[in-house]
This record gives C-alpha cells, structure tokens and sequence, in this order.
C-alpha cells in the first residue's frame, strides 16, 4: 500500500514537472523576445498566479490594444516570511510595462492606473503587429524598502537583471535585499 502511494505520487510529481517545463518551452518557443538569462536563478521562489493568464496567454483586456481596455492584472501570491513589501514589476524583453510596490499579497484587476507615479503603474501589452511577445511578471519579495535606481518606465532600457540589482540593494545601501521571487510568463500577441 505505501509503495503504490509513493508511486503514485512520485509520477503525479513528475508530471507536474513535465506540464511546468513544457508550459514555458510553449510559452518560449512561440515567443519574440523571452527573457531566458536572469541573475538571480539561486534565489528562492514562489508561484505567482493571475486569472487574466490562460493557457501562457494573457487576455486581450489587459492589453492596450483596440482588442483591450488597458487594465493591470489581477496577480496572486502568498506572503513571504521576512518580507516587508513586495515589487511587482511587468517587462517584455526591455520594456517596462508595470512598476507596483505593496505590501499585499494579491493585486485586483484594473487596480493599477497608467498615470500612477513610480511604485504604482501600468500600460498594458502593445507589440508590434504581427509579433508574439512575452509579458513577464516578476514579484520580488524584499526584506527593505530599496534604494533608488533608475526603472524607465513604459520604454525601452529595462533589464530584470539590472532591475533585480536595484531592488537588491536596500536605501541604507545593505544588499541581499531580495528574499524570494515569484515569476507568471504569458504571451501576447498584437492581431490588428
């Protein structure tokens, strides 16, 4: 009986390795522009989840399109022990499309306006016509508030590594700011 068991759950785990796995190859191989290179692959994560993502897709409604309504995601995740404040950021390749920092562990849909000012923004997806881009949310779970760094928003320059450099470093200049992180991938893809 405890062998079956063990078996069984061996291959459930399994399996869900393998649907993670070829959920992002999908994601990656229909992609434009995947980040596939981050800094800090040895730092812990958790799962962040959003019902505007089906599918490694993001909705047409979050999209700043004709087809959308330019309306930030609703995005999940559970709290991290020892963190005092999360950075929700949003970036296609180099494009920063969402800079939020809360301290809650949940975001609503629409809750996040374009005209915020740096820690509370968002534009929505907009590639060029005919290309699939990658959206990527990262959730960074920090120990302080981070010190100031440059993050030009809703243009390009942006890199997660040099963004996650800068949340890293906390405003008494002390690094290992970032606890954990959290990643949601979903594709989008401008049809008119």
């Amino acid at each position: 009986m405890k062998r079956k068991f063990l078996t069984a759950l061996s291959a459930v785990l399994c399996l869900s390795f393998i649907i993670g796995c070829s959920s992002t190859a999908s994601i990656m191989k229909k992609s434009d522009n995947y980040i596939d290179t981050i800094v800090f692959e040895d730092v812990p994560t958790f799962k962040v989840t959003s019902k505007c993502a089906k599918n490694g897709r993001w909705m047409d409604k979050i999209s700043n399109t004709s087809r959308g309504e330019n309306i930030s995601p609703d995005l999940y995740w559970d709290a991290v022990e020892g963190a005092t404040q999360y950075q929700v950021i949003m970036i296609d390749g180099n494009w920063l499309h969402m800079d939020v920092s809360t301290t809650e562990t949940s975001l609503e849909e629409g809750e996040i306006k374009k005209n915020g000012g740096k820690g509370s923004r968002f534009v929505g997806p907009y590639p060029p016509l005919g290309t699939t881009h990658t959206y990527s949310v990262f959730v960074f779970a920090l120990k302080d508030e981070p010190g100031n760094f440059y993050m030009g928003f809703d243009g390009g320059g942006n890199s997660i590594n040099d963004i996650y450099k800068g949340l890293n470093t906390d405003v008494n200049g002390n690094t290992e700011n970032v606890i954990a992180y959290g990643r949601l991938d979903g594709n989008y893809r401008k049809k008119e």
